[in-house]
């Protein structure tokens, strides 16, 4: 929202985010925002937030960019909004039904951020595994081809060094390691591996 809010992008968040103050300025200029504040104070907490939800539902309407979890937009307070677009990040994670529920509102336009190549969907249950439940959205996209897919091909979080060997393993090479120097003080690493290792 932070990233959003400095480009100019209104936005509203929906749901428990570490963004509260981003949250408030949503709906602090609506008119029964001091309503909500005033009840608030007078520690009416259940008066309160259902003012507050009042809020958020006139917000949503607002504002042209929602955030929420796949599983927190099935709220009812979603329930008459259709969608232009859904964006679900960190897709390779969400599970196949949750990627369903925002969909449910309809959209024109569909995209999954993720890398199926890293953090699979957690799943508990050996029997939901089984049926398939450990199977993200965006990767069964990806094997079937049915949809286009974009590498992003540069990454600035890891060391060049680290991100030798998954660049290999996994991105056959394709991976440009970007950004600010990486530099470990005190500590001379080396050069790096360059052999592979047979089993």
């Amino acid at each position: 929202m932070e990233g959003l809010s400095a480009r100019g992008i209104r936005s509203v968040r929906v749901g428990n985010g570490s963004e509260s103050d981003l949250q408030e300025e949503a709906i602090a200029d609506l008119g029964r925002y001091r309503d909500y504040v005033r009840l608030k104070q007078n520690g009416m907490f259940g008066e309160a937030k259902t003012v507050r939800m009042a809020l958020f539902r006139e917000a949503i309407r607002r504002q042209p960019v929602i955030i929420a979890t796949c599983v927190g937009s099935g709220h009812e307070m979603f329930d008459d909004l259709v969608f232009s677009r859904v964006i679900i990040d960190e897709g390779a994670q969400a599970i196949e039904p949750s990627n369903l529920i925002p969909l449910a509102h309809g959209c024109r336009n569909f995209v999954l951020i993720g890398d199926h190549k890293q953090l699979p969907p957690t799943i508990l249950s050996p029997e939901a595994a089984a049926r398939g439940l450990d199977v993200s959205l965006l990767e069964r996209f990806v094997g079937s081809g049915i949809a286009p897919i974009q590498l992003l091909d540069e990454q600035r979080r890891m060391h060049p060094s680290i991100a030798y060997f998954p660049n290999l393993q996994f991105y056959d090479g394709k991976i440009q390691s970007r950004g600010r120097k990486h530099r470990l003080l005190g500590y001379d690493f080396g050069p790096r591996i360059r052999n592979s290792i047979d089993s």
